[in-house]
């Protein structure tokens, strides 16, 4: 048997890589989005941006970083990735809110201490969670503590000047629930700390026995503070990538105060200086874009690191909590989903490619001395129902079932109707106000609402204080 060895030119193997290289890439989608998320998934904050949703159908995990999203196509790199991964098979929602946030990993909780007391000098807390730095991103470290002793004096920390806002502090008089706070103050100053015994931060600047920033804070009983490291000042310190073991604060001077607790989390982040709005604790790991989504319909464009086309998708749903998007998964055959699924696959899910027209009432909005009669026309062909309320809830398929006869209503209300139908989406909620009884020359605005985004947890009124949009 005669060997030969078969020699190939360099160029061969540039371009098999080339091949390999866009092959991947063309296996990267935008799978489905939604730009009327009303419940169906809430960001770290307790909101419902508009969203969309990576698929990687190859077999290789793909590091993200410098991949782009844009809702202009003369802009292409209007938003690019941090180093994050979407695994082989992974469905990666990604939100279009304009809150700009690029976290590379989620908080990783390290140590919550149980009942601690601190001492003048260095409080050094060894991790129960080793944390991975990658060396290259920049760290952000979430303090929670609460003392139920009440008021005693906070610790007082030697602290350092930033040329960065590199703290953002909250607290709660009387309770722990600070450390759900979404907003806080920042300020260009940070406890001095030590990572894996590396000291970063020499500065003698104190915090008062009865202000913040500070990590242990109990004069207001509970207190939350975020604290960025860039990753220069780690490696300045001597800090090199791999497992940090241990986290310690400089403390000036301290009253013998027992906390309950004190709880440290941890995440890399690619963001150099902090605004005013915390992170929040979650598992999600959420990218968050410099854009929205218009709520009539917009075109999201996916660009690799050389600004190569990936995938778009024209996010326009006809209702909320309906996306749109490709079934089967990465097929390109676009459809609308009633159940959308960010962060899972398309394949199971019902679809539809059109929603029936909304019901018209015979009777506009207004004040009326009598009773009145109100007829609801259907258009739609074939077997549709036509659905009703009159509580200001939204019609299902389950609410009352308008017959054609029309209705004598005579009693102030909020009359919705919604159109059912087999194959096709529900239609829009037609709603009107009937005001009876009523007599004054003062112009009214009926504004039709569900209750929750008045009062309670999410309501308007309830938290006055917060920034809110509703839709």
């Amino acid at each position: 048997m005669i060997k030969r060895n078969i020699f190939f030119p360099k160029s061969i193997y540039f371009i098999f890589l080339l091949i390999s290289f866009h092959t991947v890439n063309a296996q990267l989608y935008i799978n489905e989005g939604s730009n009327k998320n009303y419940t169906t998934l809430p960001d770290e904050d307790g909101e419902y941006p508009d969203w969309i949703e990576l698929y990687n159908s190859s077999g290789a995990d793909i590091d993200l970083y410098n991949y782009s999203l844009t809702d202009d196509s003369t802009i292409t790199n209007k938003w690019t990735f941090p180093h994050v991964h979407i695994a082989a098979g992974e469905y990666k929602p990604v939100f279009c809110s304009a809150k700009d946030r690029k976290p590379i990993t989620g908080f990783v909780n390290v140590i919550n201490t149980g009942v601690f007391t601190p001492t003048t000098g260095w409080n050094t807390h060894t991790f129960t969670t080793p944390f991975l730095w990658d060396g290259i991103s920049n760290i952000l470290i979430n303090t929670c503590s609460y003392s139920s002793a009440g008021y005693v004096t906070n610790s007082v920390f030697n602290q350092s000047a930033t040329p960065f806002a590199s703290t953002v502090y909250a607290f709660q008089d009387g309770s722990p629930a600070s450390c759900g706070f979404a907003y806080g103050t920042p300020v260009n100053q940070r406890p001095n700390m030590q990572i894996n015994g590396y000291t970063i931060g020499t500065g003698t600047i104190n915090n008062s026995p009865y202000d913040y920033p500070a990590p242990y804070g109990n004069w207001y009983w509970g207190a939350r503070n975020q604290m960025l490291i860039l990753a220069s000042e780690l490696t300045a310190a001597g800090v090199t990538a791999g497992y940090i073991n241990s986290l310690a604060f400089d403390i000036a001077s301290t009253d013998p105060v027992i906390y309950d607790y004190i709880d440290i989390n941890m995440k890399l982040v690619s963001y150099s200086f902090l605004s005013a709005t915390f992170e929040q604790i979650n598992p999600y790991n959420y990218q968050h874009t410099n854009f929205k989504v218009s709520g009539t319909g917009e075109k999201v464009f996916l660009y690799s690191p050389s600004q190569n086309l990936l995938s778009s998708l024209v996010v326009n749903c006809p209702s909320l909590d309906v996306s749109i998007g490709s079934s089967p998964d990465a097929s390109g055959n676009i459809v609308f989903f009633s159940v959308p699924t960010p962060g899972g696959s398309n394949n199971a899910s019902a679809t539809f490619t059109s929603q029936a027209l909304a019901p018209t009432f015979s009777l506009p909005s207004g004040f009326y001395s009598g009773a009145q009669s109100i007829s609801i026309t259907n258009t739609n062909s074939g077997n549709s129902q036509v659905r009703i309320t009159l509580d200001g809830s939204d019609p299902t398929d389950t609410s009352i079932l308008y017959n054609g006869t029309p209705l004598n209503i005579a009693f102030t209300c909020v009359l919705k109707a919604r159109v059912f139908k087999n194959g096709v989406l529900p239609s829009q909620i037609s709603a009107a106000s009937y005001f009876f009884g009523i007599n004054h020359s003062t112009p009214v605005l009926s504004v039709i609402t569900n209750d929750a985004n008045l009062h309670g947890a999410t309501g308007i009124f309830d938290n006055w204080w917060t920034d809110w949009q509703k839709a």
